[in-house]
């Protein structure tokens, strides 16, 4: 069984969900009278109508309204964890955000088809605006990417940087000049060149396995919620910090793991995304060594396309064109069970994506004249964010090319409370639910959610939760099923544990999302409220989770707390964040 598992763990579980609140979810008023239920002369279990269980939270219109509340919350687009923007007034920085509107450079509208959350801003500025830009910080520019001897080109930039500071728009003639007199010359090469991303004939081909996709990638069929995670540093991330900046350790690497790639397929891709700067991709060129992929200018310097918009007014961006061209061969390595080839094709399409959003519609002599300005995080907030969201969308857009979602299992039927616990225990359990507002019971029936009720000693493990990796039939504890034959231990590749790393057999409380069973033991009913309702904040996410009101409210919330520092990579995933959402004021 391939399962989505939610899990809470009571004690001990890594998460800061061990003691839970079961105040009214924000917003909502509800009654303070317990609700309780008699059963058979037993102990009646007594819930507090707070939260989901508020008789509020489901009277007519209150859902959508609570949504739309969630979904409209204001969002700092400048703020991301414990990174700060380089402006001191935010509003002249946002203006230059606008330039180039989108359709200019993507015609096609490759962004939007990637399911971004929000419109890319800063994708579409030209020199002028990111001169504006400049200008409104104190940075100082490298000469980094300035050719000739040191002394001379620090006094060339430096003078051409005052002049293009007193008048922004002077930057536009000598563009000009530079474009028709050296620059375009010395890529001719490139410009004529029939494959500019290279030919497959010219990949180094990785090894081919005969396997699927889906056991390729095991651990995304249990991590597939988006992170909206970012910060710093996105081209590889924390293994691997940018050179001269070692405090970004946060990119591609740790985004692909986010959506399920394991630890090994995370560092391929972005080994290769770096490689495009490096020239070690698996690409070969004419002489038989890897292709120059680097920001050079031409030729044996270096393909310009790869990090800048060589193409003209109205095309599509080159880089656009590039990550079009990488997905595709990225499809069909996969599909032909070479993934090694195909995951570095992903690293290969990315690097232009997230320079688009760095570098968007300026010309490569604006970025030798202001260095690394439009690089760092503090002075490009918002790209930082638009590379982040772009790379989860253009990772998920390959993973639902080669890993179509799953049919479902049919919700069981039969009892909605099953287990091995007593019959007492278990009509405890059937009062309570009996008590919930008519809408969430409604909700419960309909999905199919069912409730197993274990009597203390038996664990989730021992009453299916888990995964039978290997087919035999018994979900094994501690067994180790290498499903995407890599030889190393990744996400969802343990019968008996969450994906991370945690064992099924140590939670009191958990939910299961393909069979939609709650798991609950017997010794949590007389304090069942935080549990409980923990586990039904799971349940209500799942079964929303195709409504696109919904989709967008989570997405929203889930963003700023990553923005507030609220939550951090480390801490905890989208799943948990919104139960806590959903479970406290």
């Amino acid at each position: 069984m391939s399962c989505l598992l939610l899990a809470l763990a009571a004690s001990g579980c890594g998460h800061p969900l061990a003691a839970l609140d079961t105040a009214p979810v924000a917003g909502l008023a509800a009654p303070q009278l317990a609700l309780g239920v008699r059963a058979l002369g037993t102990a009646s279990i007594a819930l507090k109508p707070t939260g989901l269980l508020a008789p509020g939270f489901w009277a007519p219109g209150a859902l959508t309204s609570f949504w739309e509340r969630l979904a409209t919350a204001t969002e700092d687009l400048t703020a991301s964890g414990q990174w700060h923007a380089a402006y001191a007034d935010l509003a002249p920085y946002h203006a230059t955000l606008v330039d180039a509107p989108r359709e200019q450079y993507d015609p096609l509208g490759f962004l939007p088809d990637l399911g971004l959350p929000v419109a890319p801003r800063a994708t579409g500025r030209d020199d002028v605006a990111l001169f504006k830009a400049w200008k409104l910080t104190t940075y100082k520019p490298n000469p980094l990417y300035f050719p000739g001897p040191d002394g001379a080109k620090q006094k060339i930039q430096a003078a051409l940087l005052a002049g293009v500071k007193l008048s922004p728009g002077a930057i536009k003639g000598l563009d000009h000049v530079l474009e028709r007199t050296l620059i375009r010359s010395m890529e001719k090469v490139d410009t004529l060149d029939p494959n500019p991303y290279g030919r497959v004939e010219d990949i180094v081909p990785g090894p081919q396995l005969a396997i699927a996709p889906p056991a390729r990638y095991a651990g995304v069929a249990v991590r597939r919620r988006r992170q909206f995670a970012w910060d710093s540093g996105f081209h590889y991330g924390g293994p691997q910090p940018t050179d001269g900046r070692p405090e970004e350790k946060f990119g591609t690497y740790e985004i692909a793991q986010a959506l399920g790639f394991s630890a090994t397929q995370a560092a391929r891709i972005a080994g290769e995304d770096l490689g495009v700067d490096a020239q070690t991709t698996h690409y070969l060129g004419p002489d038989g060594k890897p292709r120059k992929t680097s920001s050079g200018t031409g030729g044996a310097n270096g393909d310009l396309h790869w990090h800048y918009n060589r193409a003209a007014a109205g095309k599509e961006d080159t880089r656009i064109a590039g990550a079009r061209v990488h997905l595709g061969r990225a499809e069909t390595f996969a599909r032909a069970g070479r993934f090694d080839s195909a995951e570095r094709e992903l690293g290969i399409g990315l690097h232009g994506l997230q320079d688009m959003t760095a570098h968007a519609q300026i010309t490569p002599l604006c970025h030798v004249l202001l260095g690394e300005f439009p690089d760092i995080q503090a002075n490009n907030p918002v790209g930082v964010f638009e590379a982040a969201l772009i790379t989860e969308g253009y990772l998920a857009k390959y993973l639902d090319a080669v890993v179509p979602a799953a049919a479902r299992p049919a919700p069981g039927a039969g009892e909605q409370v099953q287990g091995d616990a007593t019959g007492p225990d278990k009509q405890r359990l059937r009062g309570a639910i009996a008590t919930f507002p008519a809408a969430l019971r409604a909700s419960l029936t309909q999905g199919g959610v069912s409730f197993f009720l274990a009597a203390p000693g038996t664990t989730p493990l021992a009453a299916g939760f888990g995964t039978d990796l290997d087919g035999d039939g018994v979900i094994s504890p501690g067994k180790w099923v290498d499903r995407d034959q890599d030889g190393k231990q990744g996400a969802g590749e343990v019968e008996s544990q969450l994906p991370d790393g945690r064992d099924w057999a140590g939670l009191p409380a958990a939910y299961d999302a393909d069979a939609r069973r709650v798991y609950l033991s017997a010794t949590l009913l007389d304090a069942l409220d935080a549990p409980l309702q923990h586990e039904l904040a799971h349940v209500l996410d799942d079964l929303w989770s195709t409504d696109p009101r919904w989709q967008a409210a989570r997405s929203h919330q889930f963003r700023l707390a990553r923005r507030a520092g609220a939550v951090t990579f480390a801490d905890e995933d989208v799943a948990e964040y919104v139960a806590r959402l959903l479970t406290t004021p």
